[in-house]
């Protein structure tokens, strides 16, 4: 009987064990799978907020470098110039020979970006001297480099000669016209002779077409026509000259192909040429010597025969 008793406690201290271990064992298991469960979660919201921190500063650095990168790239834009200037006013032209040629007058230059554009003309082909058709260039650059050509052409023609029939008397009055607007009564005879020189070589163009027979109509023609060779400049003085009362002569080179006058204001007789020379030179109240020694420089350009005029003082 005690023995069965013992066997009955025994069996049932089994069960409860093994019920205890049975539920502890479920109590393990669900506890393990709880624990693997949060870190999954806390895992992925780590995660989560990583990626979101990423995407923000992604996100913002990309922001950034729009917001950096967009304004330089227009400044960029906007700064870059290959529009060249305009070059207007620019034309063809016609002019008589000797005439002034003013090569920038009524031209403009305008430019998309600046205001003061240099502008070049290249005139080194034009002889104003000589009849022919040449170009003119002109050319322009912008600060940025970008350049403007335009080539025009400049027709250089002889001025045709417009008859003359007017007398000696006609000319008088023109010549006494001239006079009372470039001397007074009060000059001496040096000074008003020197503006008469002023007077006839800048009123006269030099133009290679005078009638060389008349020299009343050579006066005429550097007065009122303002044009001429060497025998209408010395026409022209020699009558403003003896108009003035100043003692003049004419002189003719020997090779018969210029003419100038020797003027006498008091003091002994002096070279006065106002006819204009390529190699320059100022012709009033010049000695011998000091005409010589131009013309010795210059091919010649006052050779006289001494024995027939006056010599100038030393």
């Amino acid at each position: 009987m005690r023995t069965r008793r013992s066997k009955f406690i025994k069996r049932r201290i089994f069960a409860v064990f093994a019920i205890s271990f049975i539920i502890s064992f479920l109590i393990f298991i669900y506890l393990f799978e709880s624990n693997k469960l949060f870190q999954t979660v806390t895992v992925e919201a780590v995660n989560n907020t990583l990626d979101t921190s990423v995407n923000e500063k992604k996100y913002s650095s990309q922001l950034e470098i729009k917001n950096t990168v967009a304004p330089v790239a227009e400044l960029i834009t906007v700064q870059v110039d290959t529009e060249p200037p305009k070059i207007e006013g620019a034309h063809d032209q016609t002019i008589y020979i000797g005439d002034t040629i003013a090569y920038k007058k009524d031209i403009t230059v305008t430019d998309n970006r600046d205001n003061n554009v240099k502008l070049e003309v290249n005139s080194s082909a034009v002889n104003s001297k000589k009849s022919g058709t040449y170009n003119v260039i002109y050319k322009a650059t912008d600060n940025s480099g970008n350049v403007a050509t335009k080539t025009v052409t400049l027709k250089v023609i002889e001025r045709p000669i417009v008859a003359i029939t007017a007398t000696k008397d006609d000319l008088d009055s023109l010549a006494d016209t001239v006079l009372a607007t470039i001397i007074t009564n009060d000059m001496s005879k040096v000074q008003k002779a020197k503006a008469i020189y002023d007077w006839t070589k800048h009123h006269i163009s030099y133009v290679d077409n005078s009638d060389k027979s008349d020299w009343v109509k050579a006066a005429i023609q550097g007065i009122k026509k303002g044009s001429g060779d060497c025998f209408v400049y010395f026409s022209t003085s020699q009558e403003l000259l003896t108009r003035a009362g100043i003692e003049n002569q004419e002189v003719i080179k020997t090779t018969g192909n210029h003419y100038w006058s020797l003027i006498n204001c008091g003091e002994g007789w002096y070279h006065f040429d106002t006819t204009p020379r390529f190699g320059g030179g100022e012709f009033f109240m010049l000695t011998d010597a000091q005409i010589e020694e131009y013309s010795k420089k210059h091919d010649d350009s006052h050779v006289w025969d001494k024995t027939k005029y006056p010599a100038t003082p030393l």
